[in-house]
This record gives C-alpha cells, sequence and structure tokens, in this order.
C-alpha cells in the first residue's frame, strides 16, 4: 500500500471501531450489525493481502541462485571426472559429451543447464562406482539428480511468488473499492442521525475523515499488520532480541495514544513514563534507539490506558 492506501485504511478502521463501539445505539437498524461483519472481514483480508502484495521476493530469487550454483559445481566436477575416466578408458563419443569448459556451464540458460546436467548424469550413472580416481564418489553422482530436481522446483517459484504478489496487489484494490461502496451506504443509514442523534453523526462524520496528518505513512519497506489494543489492556508485540539498530514502524489508527516500551516478562504492560507515548494518527519511522526504546529487555509491549480499544499498525523493517 502508498501512502494515501495507509491513510484510507485508517480511516476504514476508525469506522470499523466507531459502529462496533456504537453497535447498541445502532441495534434499532439492522443494517448496521450485517455491515459492520463485512467490515471487519474486508478490513482482515485488505491486511493479509496486503502482506502478500508487498513481499519481498529477494529471497526466492537468491534461493534460486543458490539452488543453480550448487547444481553448477556438481555438474562440473563430474563432468571433468567422466572426461579423465573415457580418457583412460577410450571411447571418444563419451568422452565429447564429458567435455564442456566452466563457461558453457556458468552461462547456459536455466533450461540449457538442465540439458548439460541431464547428459552428464547419462554417462556418469554407469560408471558411478569407477570414478574415484578423479575425487568422485557415487554418492556425488547420485546428489546431481537430487540437486537437479531441487533447482526445476526453484525455476519457477520466484515467477510464481511474482505471480501471487500482483494478483494480491489486484485484491487489495478490489478490497478498498467494496470496502468504500460498504461505507457509503452507512453514510445513508447515518443521515437520520444528523436530526435524531446529532453527536453520534458528528462522531461518524469524525470516522469517515481521512487523517494524513501523519506524513509519509507508507510503510513500503516494513513488515506491517494491525494490532488491537484492547480498553485497559495491552499485547506484547514482540519477543526475541532487539536491535537498537533495527527501524519500527508505528501508528495509531483512532482512538487514544498508547504506551510503548520494552520489558523483562512478556506479562508486563509498560506504565506511565516507561517507553513513550505513540500519538494517535501519527506516523512513526524510527530505530529502536532513536525511539527510547531499552533494547536489552527482551520484549516490546503496547499498553492501552483509554477506555476503547485501540488498533495499531506496526512492524519491523523487512
Amino acid at each position: 500500500m502508498n501512502a494515501s492506501k495507509e491513510d484510507k485504511l485508517g480511516m476504514f478502521v476508525k469506522c470499523q471501531l466507531y459502529l462496533n463501539s456504537n453497535a447498541a445505539t445502532l441495534a434499532i437498524n439492522p443494517f448496521f450489525a450485517t455491515t459492520v461483519t463485512s467490515i471487519d472481514a474486508n478490513i482482515t483480508a485488505i491486511v493479509d493481502a496486503d502482506s502478500t502484495a508487498t513481499r519481498n521476493l529477494t529471497g526466492f530469487t537468491t534461493s534460486k541462485g543458490n539452488s543453480r550454483s550448487d547444481a553448477e559445481t556438481s555438474i562440473l566436477t563430474i563432468g571433468a571426472a567422466c572426461r579423465g575416466y573415457y580418457t583412460t578408458h577410450a571411447d571418444t563419443a563419451k568422452k565429447m559429451l564429458a567435455t564442456f569448459t566452466k563457461t558453457d556451464v556458468l552461462s547456459s540458460r536455466d533450461a540449457d543447464l538442465l540439458v548439460i546436467a541431464d547428459r552428464v548424469l547419462d554417462i556418469a550413472l554407469p560408471i558411478k562406482a569407477l570414478l574415484a580416481p578423479w575425487g568422485v564418489t557415487a554418492v556425488m553422482v547420485t546428489d546431481l539428480n537430487t540437486k537437479i530436481n531441487a533447482f526445476r522446483d526453484w525455476l519457477q517459484k520466484p515467477r510464481s511468488e511474482q505471480i501471487n504478489s500482483q494478483v494480491a496487489g489486484t485484491t487489495v484494490d478490489a478490497l478498498f473499492t467494496t470496502t468504500d461502496a460498504l461505507l457509503a451506504s452507512c453514510d445513508d443509514q447515518m443521515a437520520v442521525f444528523e436530526y435524531t442523534n446529532a453527536p453520534l453523526y458528528l462522531g461518524w462524520q469524525l470516522s469517515r475523515a481521512i487523517d494524513d496528518s501523519g506524513g509519509g505513512s507508507d510503510s513500503a519497506g516494513f513488515a506491517v499488520q494491525n494490532y488491537t489494543v484492547p480498553a485497559n489492556g495491552f499485547i506484547n508485540f514482540f519477543t526475541g532480541t532487539l536491535d537498537p539498530a533495527k527501524k519500527l514502524y508505528l501508528r495509531v489508527i483512532g482512538g487514544n495514544g498508547i504506551i510503548v516500551c520494552t520489558a523483562d516478562s512478556p506479562a508486563s504492560p509498560c506504565t506511565p513514563g516507561s517507553g513513550f507515548t505513540a500519538q494517535p494518527e501519527t506516523t512513526y519511522k524510527d530505530t529502536l534507539l532513536q525511539m527510547s526504546l531499552d533494547t536489552s529487555k527482551p520484549n516490546m509491549q503496547f499498553t492501552n490506558n483509554g477506555t476503547i480499544n485501540v488498533v495499531v499498525r506496526a512492524g519491523f523493517e523487512s
């Protein structure tokens, strides 16, 4: 999601919270109960789809490269051993099949590498027990087949993941459109409250406002998701080794601010004065050191001392 969508998602969540908080008053109209269920589902689906759409695919491409490199080394080693064997045990045709340069292998296309590997296996498998004088064991020959199969699996995976990411991005766009339509219907249903319950109507209008005062609210580069911090409660956001140089994205959506702190125990909420208070509708993107958090402690907590649930969008730099 870009900054604009991040801010609009914040508005969706504010409306979700408002409708849930005022469910008893709105129960007079059954439309709201049904609609808020759909809005809840859409927001969850947006967050899930966005995590796929913004996935960093570098790891898949790197794994594919590592798998190919592993196969290349085996092809070159076993091919050279076969070349030596068929020089000693004169067989010109098979020696020619085993004769290729390092450049031939390293510069080959992925599909061509598979052809070369099959060629090497054809001539090496029948003599795998005889290649020891050239430093190649039978296990190494058999293992080449395993490595080639692993490489075949990786050939399509980065592209498949890229396709999945693109599809997920389209899904996010579609979910934004349907959620906008749901909230527009809520606008029509809420109109009567302008005259019968002005405070309720004003609260809805404020919830519908898109707040971009945080500036730079785009979470690109961060593995973020939404967390609900219960009223007068807390959640343990993270347990593990905290790197002071690690950047954290944090944005409180609606409601009141929350206290962000670190603690020795995952069951210890933040106390006033510990850590810092993240204000609503403000984007924080700093290192843990810049946030003045004690990274010697293994747990990070979000504590909500307010009387309503608060949604926090948070995640570390990916």
